[in-house]
């Protein structure tokens, strides 16, 4: 009975839990999450879910190749004569100098590097730029003179004015820092101004609003319009920081750098920079490329025009860098646990095998015994034991007299305290005082005991006297 009630409650857990997960494997719809994540298969407003199926669109027959470890790593593992491009986009980039090295070799064999980014590594930017120059101070002061140049010009509408004000103020920018000198040592992380963080990589600037204008610097391009990015958080239209790229540094002489794009009204926001044989782009805004703009047509050409650029070759796409794994030292190696949980099938397989060892350690983890087996009721054998007992005494009334004797006398001494070692006489009188029965109801009861305590055969009438007697002296007896 017990194991059939455990089967029964064990079948009915398991069929929950399959309608369980059949729910939200199908039918469960997620809510909407407005974090920032880039994640390539993510549904949310900040993911790169679309992002992603356009390069699979671009690339054919091709197949994408995920990046699940320290580029350094990966890159040594493939073909070094196939062309191909790096493409990585996330908040953060974290890249270690052995994974920097790697990015410039690989660039500078003739591939393709993409960073999209809010926050670029210093082993990325001092490849590129000279860190600090001996005379700064007036590089700083000269880029602010163009700065302020670049305030007076408000119309931002006016395209082709504007962008030849941005040409001309990247020239002086370009001439101030040419004559800063040659580079001397790195930068810690101080605070310039408002809005200005000096990292040893260069000025990374921003601009609190609540959209962003972006324009692309080729003639063609250009004249098909700007590009209108509007943040939103929780369906609201709220202020955000935009980054964008706003470097003095010296660029390394072997370094050449183009600008493809620029926030109104002349910010640059999407670099190239000829490496060798290839190139490396970095983009300032890489929240232009997640669903949230791709699902409208603007936000899809401006994606289609920025990764026009890169060469129709092998797609690698970085998951791992946009994470700070803590060691990037590149002989960071995940855990059978952090393998298991970053795959679904698995990580399901995980959870209902937790599932299941809770559910046996509540059902058969208990300590168990043989069964006690079941005892019959008892039988009520109380008219058997009357009708044994009445064939016992039906033969000789002495004996239930003398039973009956006792009782009383014990009775009597139990609530008179009176002792039946008293002459009889004496002992009757006490009797009736105490009890307030005329004596002679007593004496006529004692002699009653006395004649079948000393009869013999069974007398019927004598005992129906005696136990009306006895019952009279309970009832009246005070």
């Amino acid at each position: 009975m017990k194991q059939k009630r455990n089967l029964l409650i064990g079948s009915a857990v398991l069929l929950l839990v399959v309608v369980l997960v059949i729910y939200y494997r199908f039918f469960y719809v997620a809510p909407v999450s407005w974090e920032e994540t880039y994640r390539s298969a993510g549904t949310n407003p900040y993911d790169l879910k679309l992002l992603y199926a356009l390069f699979e669109k671009r690339a054919g027959n091709k197949e994408i190749v995920q990046v699940k470890n320290s580029f350094a790593r990966f890159v040594a593992r493939q073909d070094q004569t196939q062309k191909s491009a790096f493409v990585s986009i996330g908040y953060t980039l974290n890249l270690s100098q052995a994974d920097a090295d790697s990015l410039f070799s690989y660039a500078a064999k003739g591939n393709d590097v993409l960073l999209a980014a809010n926050q670029f590594p210093v082993e990325v930017i001092e490849r590129l730029h000279v860190m600090k120059s001996e005379d700064e101070d007036s590089a700083i002061d000269t880029l602010q003179a163009v700065e302020d140049e670049m305030a007076t010009h408000a119309d931002s509408t006016a395209s082709d004015t504007v962008s030849d004000q941005a040409t001309a103020t990247e020239s002086k920018a370009e001439n101030a820092t040419d004559s800063a000198g040659s580079t001397s040592s790195n930068l810690d992380s101080i605070q310039v101004g408002e809005g200005k963080w000096l990292y040893g990589s260069g000025f990374i600037r921003w601009s609190f609003s609540n959209q962003l204008r972006v324009r692309f610097a080729h003639p063609k391009l250009r004249n098909q319009g700007d590009f209108i990015f509007r943040y939103l958080d929780d369906f609201r239209l709220k202020t955000r920081n935009w980054y964008y790229f706003n470097d003095f540094l010296l660029l390394r002489p072997e370094i050449k750098r183009t600008c493809l794009a620029f926030a109104v009204p002349g910010t640059p926001v999407f670099y190239r920079y000829a490496v060798g044989k290839g190139f490396v782009y970095l983009h300032a805004i890489p929240q232009s490329f997640t669903n949230l703009y791709l699902k409208e047509k603007s936000g899809f050409d401006h994606a289609n025009r920025v990764f026009a650029h890169l060469k129709p070759n092998q797609i690698f796409w970085d998951q791992y860098h946009t994470t700070y794994h803590g060691n990037t030292s590149g002989s960071h190696s995940k855990s059978p646990l952090s393998y298991i949980l970053s795959v679904e099938s698995l990580r399901w397989a995980w959870y209902l095998a937790l599932f299941g060892l809770v559910v046996f350690l509540f059902l058969y983890g208990r300590r168990r015994q043989k069964p006690i087996a079941m005892l019959p009721n008892r039988a009520n054998t109380s008219i058997e034991f009357v009708q044994t007992l009445a064939r016992f005494f039906y033969k000789d009334s002495s004996t239930i007299a003398d039973i009956k004797g006792r009782n009383l006398r014990m009775y009597i001494w139990t609530k008179y305290r009176i002792s039946s070692d008293l002459p009889h006489p004496q002992y009757v009188a006490q009797i009736a005082q105490y009890s307030g029965l005329p004596e002679n109801k007593i004496s006529n009861l004692f002699e009653l005991l006395q004649d079948l305590r000393f009869s013999s055969g069974y007398n019927e009438k004598a005992l129906a006297e005696l136990q009306q007697a006895i019952e009279y002296f309970y009832q009246y007896g005070k």
